[in-house]
């Protein structure tokens, strides 16, 4: 075992060095061995390959054999280099998305990636979905899958469920991430699912990004899920409301309340900026602001939204 991969790296190393080299009958039979002779013969045609830029589409049918290698790296190398085909590629980097071992799913999404949406692709999209939702702890092969779903034009794929689907049952944090965005440009979000984002921004700030950028639509579920889960949690919906702006007015009340009930100083300061970034300017948020002029922590930041709305009245 030890003598053949010996050789065998040794031979594939002159090869990587001279794509044009074609192997010898010398060396075939210096290894018995018929499925490291074969690797050898795969490895020539890799390097081949790899030297011929751009790769055509009539390459095609030379690299799924390679796809199908017994040595994992010769798969990955085999994937990577589909990367110069384009669209044509899908089929066969498909075949490397199923692949077993850990690396070449992920050379594979990487490849879809690099495509974008030319690689949008119901089928293709399924199986990075599957991907994705891989179980372990380790989540590159699942992050790579996201991305590459995400990079697809995915209103046109009807996937929406689907993907939500596989964003609620995902326990790691990165994937998820990468998901959620994937589930945003999948099309509009329903308030659960919305709800559930915001109860996930003390981890994430991804996802208080999406909310914000989705503006109004994200409202109600930011004001249903305060005072819900944490601090952390009531910091950043208050965060995300100011910074949707005045589409936001229908939080007013609820900050209002906020600011005149204040946890600590932070919380008071933040509440009057979120209200003077909104804009609304009612009785109950003048009484909310002058409350907090009496607290001299959050007197100045008080003065100053009061101006703002009320010109210091």
């Amino acid at each position: 075992m030890f003598k053949r991969a010996f050789v065998i790296l040794a031979i594939t190393m002159a090869f990587v060095l001279n794509a044009q080299a074609t192997p010898t009958e010398d060396q075939l039979l210096k290894i018995n061995d018929p499925v490291a002779k074969g690797h050898i013969e795969a490895v020539h045609k890799l390097a081949v390959l790899s030297a011929t830029t751009p790769l055509p589409a009539t390459a095609i049918p030379q690299v799924i054999p390679l796809l199908k290698d017994e040595f994992y790296y010769v798969r990955v190398d085999a994937t990577y280099i589909l990367r110069d085909i384009g669209p044509a590629a899908l089929p066969a980097l498909q075949v490397a998305l199923q692949d077993a071992h850990y690396y070449p799913p992920i050379y594979a999404a990487r490849t879809i990636a690099m495509l974008g949406r030319k690689a949008t692709n119901r089928e293709l999209a399924l199986q990075l979905i599957t991907n994705a939702g891989l179980p372990g702890p380790d989540n590159e092969q699942q992050t790579a899958a996201a991305r590459a779903l995400a990079g697809m034009n995915l209103p046109s794929l009807n996937l929406k469920a689907e993907i939500t689907t596989a964003y609620n049952a995902c326990q790691l944090d990165a994937v998820k991430s990468v998901l959620n965005d994937a589930m945003i440009k999948s099309g509009p979000l329903d308030q659960a699912t919305m709800e559930k984002m915001v109860d996930l921004m003390d981890n994430e700030t991804s996802y208080r990004d999406s909310l914000q950028q989705m503006g109004k639509t994200a409202v109600p579920a930011l004001i249903a899920r305060m005072g819900k889960v944490n601090k952390t949690v009531d910091w950043a919906i208050i965060e995300c409301l100011g910074n949707i702006g005045p589409t936001a007015a229908a939080a007013v009340p609820m900050l209002a309340n906020a600011l005149a009930n204040p946890r600590d100083v932070w919380f008071a300061n933040l509440t009057a900026d979120a209200l003077g970034k909104i804009g609304v300017a009612t009785p109950e948020v003048k009484a909310a602001l002058e409350k907090a002029q009496a607290n001299p922590g959050s007197a100045q930041a008080a003065t100053d939204v009061l101006a703002k709305l009320f010109g210091g009245k």
